[in-house]
């Protein structure tokens, strides 16, 4: 037996089987499917031309790009692939692509961080194609839990991004620790943005102070997570506010500092622990939307707050919170405010209350009650 099997590898060992005519005829092969293929694209090419869309001038077809771009992307919140997606159906649909900039200019880049270095060298590459376009910029995280109290976070997004700051418009971040220092290099430097939204990664405040912005002219601004004190932006010239995860006392005093805000927002309002704020006047407030979590209490907000021109109010409350139209008439008497609509969600109110609601406050035009459904 031991005979047989030397004897069959004996004749393996001695096949004459031609490895190198075998690897010059596979080159060969590859070298031809290499021109077909360029064959194939310039016959598409030239197929490509007689289609009708692209036989619009250049200009003309650049139009209707921007103004899909707009529509696909105001609502998305996925990551931003419209620009690419244009550029892989055709030669002519990419040269247009890649030559406008404002396909560009407003983009969401979603960041994995064990891609972020290659990520930030796309991120480049897709901001000179935005040439001088003003930038309307969304960072997020696909995996926010890894950048969490991270120590080893690169900032190669953010340095990505500074050169053009001076081109920021709108700006929405979610900011890891180890990127403030990065971005506060922009400070004095962003004298075009006009929306700014920030938070940190995961739940907790990141207990560092906000200064890149502090000379800013920003309109419109959202923060959650982040302790009031720590932000230091021009408050009084904001028109519009949105505040998520603050406390009742800090909700007091936004409003205070935005002496020329129109609508505020202030949502998931927790409990303060009994600190009670001074009375917060403002004058130019229109429209004030207002929900508490946990054990907060409305009264802790509304109780101090003088608003003499706001004529709509929405409150949203947990289940099991007190009976709100007290507090909300307490507030008007104190505000002598015109409000028109108020709007109750979360709380039950019975019809009798409601109509001597209505009665004793003549000024009110529409009142919503929507119910929690548990």
């Amino acid at each position: 037996m031991n005979e047989g099997l030397s004897s069959s590898l004996g004749e393996e060992l001695q096949d004459d089987f031609d490895f190198e005519r075998t690897d010059r005829q596979l080159a060969l092969l590859a070298e031809h499917i290499t021109d077909l293929c360029v064959v194939h694209a310039h016959i598409g090419r030239i197929r490509n031309q007689h289609v009708y869309i692209n036989r619009l001038p250049f200009e003309i077809l650049a139009r209707i790009f921007g103004f899909s771009v707009y529509r696909i992307e105001a609502e998305q919140e996925q990551p931003t692939v419209f620009p690419l997606i244009l550029g892989r159906v055709c030669h002519r649909w990419r040269s247009v692509a890649w030559a406008s900039p404002e396909l560009w200019a407003s983009f969401h880049c979603q960041i994995l961080k064990t891609r972020c270095s290659a990520q930030a060298l796309l991120l480049q590459e897709w901001l000179e194609r935005s040439q001088q376009r003003p930038l309307s910029i969304r960072i997020s995280f696909q995996n926010e839990d890894a950048w969490i109290e991270s120590t080893d976070s690169s900032p190669a997004i953010i340095e990505a991004i500074l050169p053009h700051c001076e081109r920021w418009q709108s700006l929405d971040l979610i900011l890891p620790k180890a990127w403030y220092d990065k971005l506060n290099e922009a400070q004095g430097r962003v004298s075009n943005l006009i929306s700014l939204s920030i938070r940190s990664p995961g739940t907790k405040p990141p207990m560092l102070e906000f200064h890149t912005f502090e000379t800013t002219t920003i309109r419109h601004f959202f923060a959650s997570r982040y302790c009031l004190d720590d932000i230091y932006i021009r408050w009084d010239l904001l028109e519009t506010v949105v505040l998520q995860h603050f406390t009742t006392r800090e909700g007091v005093e936004a409003i205070r500092r935005c002496k020329n805000v129109i609508s505020c927002r202030l949502t998931d309002l927790d409990d303060d622990d009994g600190i009670f704020p001074g009375y917060a006047t403002n004058t130019s407030l229109r429209t004030l939307n207002v929900s508490v979590i946990n054990y907060a209490d409305l009264g802790a907000l509304l109780d101090f707050l003088i608003l003499p021109e706001l004529d709509d109010l929405t409150v949203t409350l947990p289940n099991g919170h007190s009976f709100p139209l007290s507090t909300i008439e307490a507030f008007m008497r104190l505000s002598i405010c015109p409000l028109k609509t108020i709007t109750i969600e979360g709380v039950d109110i019975d019809d009798e209350d409601l109509a001597d609601f209505i009665k004793d406050n003549d000024s009110i035009r529409t009142v919503r009650v929507k119910p929690s459904i548990y």
